[in-house]
């Protein structure tokens, strides 16, 4: 007897659960959208002059900070989704989103984004980078993507390299795309040919790595053992490292201006870092944010834009790289943080 009542109590409890659920898919198909909170995390950041490009939850943003205590935003864009990369040249920026979605948008009037194409993909982005027609989009672990976007319209797939490893960052100079295996090291590949891609060389280490910034014959790499290791890439097939440099922790981002690296450490906030000669890199600056981790660094010109976690983005006059000065904090919705990707051009 005891146990027919306990069937009959589950039965009753699936039974109610049942029509529970049917009640909320009646109830969700006859709702109406009144109203949207699409502000959030900040998963990239793309400066071009005075002018900056971040995602900001599900919104795309565009700023101009020539001054940057009083930013003036130029326009916005609601998009599906959080925003994970972005990527412009001239009038054409590309975004990947939470979704797994490419997205083509026409800025040439800043007050007025239009999307140009959009293409899906199974599997997150891990990097992306734009170069003259050429958009190569590091998806996961399917592999490294490379479109024509000649027409931003009609983005044509030239060729897929496939990449069996979890990727967590890219950069393209020159021939070659740097691929960096997050629990490994840097991977190169020869993309002279868009349509005939294949990996020439590696340097693996064994250890997890964040960010990778090349700049003509040496890469830098941002490791989450505390350390900024400078390699030399001159022979692609055989890419070695030179020196490095102890951040104190977890190396985050990494980006290239004039002479200076500028790299984020968790912790240990932003190193100014002179790389005139690579060989012997030679820390010019630093500073350190209170209340909350460095993360995603973009520099342009003497301006330095760095996602602190749960804090927004702080803006740094680095005309002098031995004394930066706080310019200014812009807070998004929420943190600016690294991600699956910040991104480079």
């Amino acid at each position: 007897m005891n146990r027919l009542k306990l069937y009959a109590v589950l039965w009753g409890i699936l039974l109610c659960a049942t029509v529970s659920l049917a009640q909320v898919q009646y109830d969700s198909e006859n709702c109406t959208l009144v109203g949207r909170w699409a502000h959030g995390a900040c998963y990239a950041i793309h400066a071009v002059g005075d002018t900056v490009y971040f995602g900001d939850g599900g919104y795309l943003r565009m700023m101009d900070f020539s001054d940057t205590v009083n930013p003036i935003e130029l326009g916005r864009m609601l998009t599906t989704s959080t925003i994970m990369g972005i990527v412009v040249n001239g009038d054409n920026l590309c975004f990947v989103d939470n979704n797994r979605d490419l997205h083509v948008i026409d800025i040439s009037d800043p007050t007025n984004p239009e999307e140009t194409a959009t293409v899906s993909f199974d599997g997150y982005s891990a990097g992306m980078a734009l170069k003259g027609d050429y958009l190569y989009l590091a998806i996961g672990w399917k592999g490294l993507y490379i479109f024509d976007i000649s027409d931003p319209a009609d983005p044509i797939e030239q060729s897929l390299v496939p990449i069996d490893f979890p990727m967590r960052d890219m950069a393209v100079d020159g021939n070659y795309a740097y691929v960096v295996e997050y629990k490994n090291g840097l991977h190169i590949y020869d993309i002279s040919n868009p349509s005939e891609a294949a990996e020439v060389g590696s340097l693996l280490y064994g250890i997890k790595t964040n960010a990778v910034a090349v700049r003509g014959s040496y890469a830098y790499l941002a490791m989450r053992d505390g350390r900024m290791r400078i390699i030399d890439v001159s022979n692609p097939s055989d890419p070695t490292e030179i020196a490095s440099f102890i951040g104190g922790s977890v190396g985050k981002d990494v980006a290239l201006s004039g002479d200076y690296a500028y790299v984020t450490f968790s912790s240990n906030g932003l190193a100014i870092i002179d790389v005139s000669d690579p060989a012997h890199p030679v820390r010019k600056g630093r500073w350190d944010f209170e209340g909350g981790n460095a993360g995603l660094i973009a520099v342009d010109g003497d301006v330095a834009f760095v996602g602190i976690d749960g804090h927004g983005m702080t803006v740094l006059d680095v005309s002098d790289p031995a004394s930066p000065i706080d310019a200014g904090m812009y807070a998004a919705g929420f943190s600016l943080g690294k991600n699956l990707r910040k991104v480079k051009w």
